[in-house]
């Protein structure tokens, strides 16, 4: 934890940056239901020395190395969740390039079939504030999302575990990653509800629900920005509300200077 920029990657014992398992829960009656996401910095090593506005991001051990500490961290993972799927949110080109390579390259030789990688190019995907193109990466994650399921549990005890986990992660894991995993957490809560019985299949979060929802998960990003970050996260007035505005567009300018 700490000032992002002084914080990125990987230690030697396999622990990341700005890592943050996240556990949203649906209490019904007698039944309890809910689904886990992690986040984390890229887990190699890197840094962005300097202090300017988005100082280009730097390798700063060799692979032996780095792999050595990559294997870790996701030996410990897959201890705990069994199985990964991976959605990295940087940038294919530019700046943030080195950084997604590395972890594509560091992913092919820990070569289990337990972890699968995905890439989605936020930022080309999602131009123009676009942000509801997200929907596509979400459609197909879907196997991924049914292979996992979610924990469900009522008065008699565990009903069906989840199996496995998504771990998203962009450079800081704040905003585009609150943008992915809020859309994540949706299309399961939806999937929930169908079977609690609650919802027709493929039907959309009743507007009741919604609200909150988004509302937690807003808060949820504000709190982890302000820990890692030091201002609330950007891009919070579309995970609160589902839409971009122009207010939201001047507040995160003001927080990205103050960052």
């Amino acid at each position: 934890a700490g000032t992002r920029y002084k914080r990125r990657g990987v230690d030697e014992h396999g622990n990341c940056a700005n890592y943050v398992e996240t556990e949203q829960v649906l209490s019904l009656r007698q039944h309890q239901i809910s689904f886990t996401q992690v986040r984390g910095s890229v887990p190699v090593y890197w840094s962005q020395p300097g202090y300017k506005y988005r100082p280009p991001p730097r390798l700063d051990r060799d692979e032996t190395e780095t792999q050595q500490a990559f294997e870790k961290h996701f030996d410990g993972e897959l201890s705990i969740y069994q199985s990964i799927c991976i959605i990295n949110l940087v940038e294919q080109s530019g700046k943030e390039k080195i950084i997604g390579d590395a972890y594509a390259n560091h992913v092919l030789k820990y070569n289990s079939e337990r972890l699968i990688y995905v890439t989605f190019d936020f930022h080309e995907y999602c131009r123009g504030m676009r942000f509801e193109n997200v929907s596509s990466l979400i459609e197909s994650l879907a196997p991924e999302a049914g292979a996992m399921g979610f924990h469900w549990r009522d008065n008699n005890g565990p009903i069906c575990n989840q199996k496995g986990v998504f771990r998203v992660n962009c450079m800081d894991c704040l905003d585009r990653t609150n943008v992915v995993q809020t859309a994540i957490g949706k299309a399961v809560l939806e999937s929930q509800l169908v079977k609690l019985g609650l919802a027709m299949p493929y039907s959309q979060l009743p507007d009741a629900l919604k609200a909150p929802f988004m509302v937690l998960w807003a808060n949820n990003g504000d709190v982890i920005s302000r820990q890692y970050a030091g201002t609330n996260a950007l891009k919070g007035d579309y995970t609160r509300t589902g839409e971009r505005k122009i207010s939201g567009i001047m507040k995160d300018g003001m927080n990205s200077a103050n960052r």
